[in-house]
């Protein structure tokens, strides 16, 4: 009996509280389906800051922070073009002063940049070859060492090449070309000898022949001039031009083509 009364005691204690939480839990606003409470305005704010950026979103974060030196020159020289452009067509203080101000940038750069070089030149021992100074005197003494050197060993070449010089009559460019190839060949103790389909001789040209057979072979899509060294002994034949070209030109050619024949131990 005493346990009837015990649960008796209870039972207001138990029931009382649980009415008292549906009583408020009646009493609520609804929190959405199933219990699930929709965010407050405040809270759908703050997750939407919290979203992750979207693929397309880091691609271009990426480019903006990742571009290459190359590329980000250029976007400098780009942004100081596109000011010069408004100030001159909108020239307003703050479109001149925006373009100064991007002026003086780039040659705070340059002089930082050229001051840098100057120092590495003097702390660096390496790069100072004849060849790299842009000094004009010594420039000057270089070109000329080059040149003999050139000199040199074009007369030792022609000690075992001559030249072929391919003309036609009425060809205008051989014309002209002949006097050049002729002087060409007298400094550099070169023979000369011409060659035509039909024959005939040039102003300067005097040792010459008619083709017999051999342009088909060196020539044969008839580019007229046409120069090239000749090897009698060795059988070879190696164009230094096609069509006109000036002294310089003729020297350089060669000059370009020396280390290929060194290397083949024609001479």
């Amino acid at each position: 009996m005493w346990c009837f009364n015990f649960l008796l005691l209870l039972i207001p204690s138990m029931v009382i509280p649980s009415m008292l939480f549906a009583a408020g839990f009646d009493h609520r606003p609804p929190e959405g389906w199933l219990w699930y409470k929709d965010p407050s305005p405040e809270v759908l704010k703050k997750q939407s800051e919290k979203q992750p950026q979207t693929a397309s979103e880091k691609v271009k974060g990426t480019r903006a922070k990742g571009l290459r030196p190359q590329e980000k020159l250029a976007k400098i020289r780009e942004n100081f073009e596109e000011a010069m452009a408004e100030s001159i067509l909108h020239p307003t203080l703050q479109n001149v002063a925006r373009t100064k101000h991007l002026h003086d940038q780039m040659i705070k750069g340059s002089e930082k940049f050229s001051e840098l070089w100057t120092i590495s030149a003097l702390t660096e021992t390496r790069g100072h070859e004849a060849s790299t100074n842009l000094n004009p005197l010594n420039r000057r003494i270089y070109e000329q060492q080059k040149a003999q050197q050139l000199e040199n060993k074009l007369k030792k070449l022609s000690k075992h090449f001559g030249l072929f010089f391919v003309f036609k009559m009425d060809c205008p460019y051989c014309h002209q070309f002949a006097p050049l190839v002729k002087e060409f060949g007298e400094n550099f103790g070169f023979e000369l000898k011409g060659i035509s389909k039909e024959g005939g001789n040039l102003p300067g040209v005097s040792n010459s022949s008619k083709d017999n057979g051999i342009l088909s072979l060196i020539n044969p899509e008839g580019v007229y001039p046409a120069l090239f060294l000749a090897n009698p002994n060795t059988q070879e034949v190696i164009p230094i031009a096609w069509g006109m070209v000036s002294y310089s030109e003729l020297l350089q050619n060669i000059e370009t083509i020396l280390p290929l024949m060194e290397d083949m131990h024609v001479q």
